[in-house]
């Protein structure tokens, strides 16, 4: 069986405050719309993080975005599960 990950990672000047959170989807749409909810969350909560500056990528399956502090990174993958 097949489901789709939604990786959210995030690195910031402190180390302690590193985090990594995994989504599991059965399905790509699901996968994408749980993708853009994150985005648009990181951006609300880090205002000075939405602009063209910060966004580096910013695709359906991929999303990265930084300041010299803090850097966000949401990913979509494939992943194989075991019954």
């Amino acid at each position: 069986m097949e489901v789709y990950c939604v990786k959210v990672e995030y690195e910031g000047a402190r180390v302690s405050n590193n985090s990594t959170c995994h989504i599991l989807w059965s399905s790509l749409e699901g996968a994408k719309e749980s993708l853009k909810r994150e985005r648009d969350y990181i951006l609300q909560h880090n205002p000075w993080l939405n602009n063209e500056n910060c966004i580096e990528k910013d695709e359906d399956e991929y999303f990265y975005v930084h300041d010299d502090d803090d850097y966000y990174t949401v990913t979509i993958s494939k992943e194989t599960v075991h019954d």
